[in-house]
């Protein structure tokens, strides 16, 4: 995978439109409506993909890439402004 890849994947995971949607969806067919679960839900899936992604490039930076889905860092790894 390359740095452009890995930046798709996160954006996935941080726009709200996406998989935090597709989360609060899930969770909202089963009664639960509660933002901290799907903030928890969301954590963990990037924690794991972060261990594929390592897997699949020697290269990978994990905190970076964690930190940009969080929103602290841009996509090349500065802070985000």
């Amino acid at each position: 995978m390359s740095k452009k890849h890995f930046i798709e994947l996160a954006d996935c995971l941080r726009k709200a439109g996406m998989m935090p949607a597709t989360i609060t969806n899930a969770l909202d067919a089963h009664g639960i409506q509660d933002t901290a679960v799907v903030a928890t839900v969301l954590d963990a899936i990037a924690r794991d993909l972060a261990d594929f992604c390592q897997s699949q490039n020697p290269r990978f930076d994990r905190a970076r890439w964690l930190a940009y889905i969080a929103g602290t860092n841009g996509p090349n790894g500065a802070p985000a402004s």
